[in-house]
């Protein structure tokens, strides 16, 4: 599988991402998060990956 990867969004715009409510959905909202540089295991990507998970 090939993955394309998306800078951060610059301050300020307003950037939407959608994923299902699923386990899949959930690891690439990690994998998105931790690209923009906060690193598997942190709280901002747990969190992510806890909300989108639900």
């Amino acid at each position: 599988m090939t993955t394309t990867v998306l800078p951060a969004p610059p301050t300020g715009d307003l950037f939407e991402l959608r994923f299902s409510s699923t386990a899949r959905g959930a690891r690439l909202a990690s994998h998105r998060v931790h690209t923009w540089g906060h690193r598997y295991g942190t709280e901002v990507n747990d969190t992510v990956r806890l909300i989108v998970g639900s």
